[in-house]
């Protein structure tokens, strides 16, 4: 999950898997890290007869298992974290307060800040598709209203932002660029208008980002700024792992070794066809 995390209790042999994030939480303590910090993936469907019978089973915690079954009745849903977090020490008494309180704010927002945090996370999760559906409903629905505030504008560029992030992060360069100008238009955020001019960049438009620069009237720091995230982003690539198997696999073709060429270019796109696949999982 990310971080490591010292566990006191039995591990299962079998992970438990939250669906939506694709997440595996191996132990009690796993598992309430994910409640504790994914408070916008939590729903109706978090608490299952599945989970409650992997506690029992997998962990071996029959009593937490049923307290939570007798909590479910309640249909108190903040009650059956707390039972969780609560049932070890792995969360002190304040920190469960902190979530509490913060479970009670997540309620109190809109429906559309509810969605967009779902969104936010999945985005986290690397779940582009899935968080892209949500951000382009949240769109389709409030750029139906007239006369919005400004804040309203705001939030909507923000959605179009992460829109664009979803859409890169997919290598839909074109739609991304779009939707980075529209979240420029209505957040007013450099962010945006910087991420706008990074993809021109990356597609080497140059006549196109020319006549951009004239009607933004930016200045030179602007794009100094600009090369400066796109140097960065080439020594992150160097160093990812698909890079150097493409590297492999040129060098295979370079020296006529046009099999293994093959083999290395058809395993990774088998590996990418996966990971697009389970993002719709």
């Amino acid at each position: 999950m990310g971080n490591v995390i010292i566990c006191q209790t039995q591990e299962g042999k079998k992970p438990y898997i939250f669906e939506n994030a694709r997440i595996e939480v191996y132990s009690y303590e796993e598992l309430c890290y994910y409640i504790y910090y994914n408070i916008p993936m939590l729903d109706e469907n978090t608490i299952t007869e599945k989970l409650l019978q992997w506690i029992s089973e997998e962990l071996n915690l029959s009593e937490l298992s049923e307290k939570i079954r007798c909590r479910m009745e309640s249909q108190n849903e903040v009650s059956l974290y707390q039972t969780i977090l609560g049932y070890r020490s792995y969360f002190t008494k304040q920190e469960i307060e902190v979530f509490l309180v913060s479970f009670e704010e997540y309620q109190l927002l809109t429906p559309f800040e509810k969605q967009k945090k779902k969104a936010d996370s999945l985005l986290l999760y690397k779940r582009y598709m899935k968080a892209f559906h949500i951000y382009e409903t949240i769109a389709m629905q409030m750029g139906e209203k007239e006369n919005m505030d400004q804040e309203e504008k705001i939030f909507l560029g923000n959605i179009y932002h992460n829109m664009a992030v979803c859409q890169g992060k997919n290598l839909e360069w074109e739609q991304a660029k779009q939707n980075f100008r529209k979240a420029y238009a209505l957040n007013k955020n450099t962010e945006s208008l910087k991420e706008y001019f990074f993809i021109l960049k990356l597609s080497a438009k140059e006549e196109e980002m020319q006549e951009e620069e004239k009607k933004f009237c930016l200045s030179e720091e602007f794009f100094l700024d600009i090369q400066d995230e796109i140097e960065d982003s080439e020594k992150e690539i160097k160093g990812m792992e698909v890079y150097k198997k493409f590297e492999y696999a040129i060098y295979n073709k370079e020296h006529g070794k046009y099999f293994d060429y093959s083999r290395r270019i058809d395993a990774m796109l088998e590996q990418w066809k996966m990971e697009l696949k389970e993002q719709w999982i």
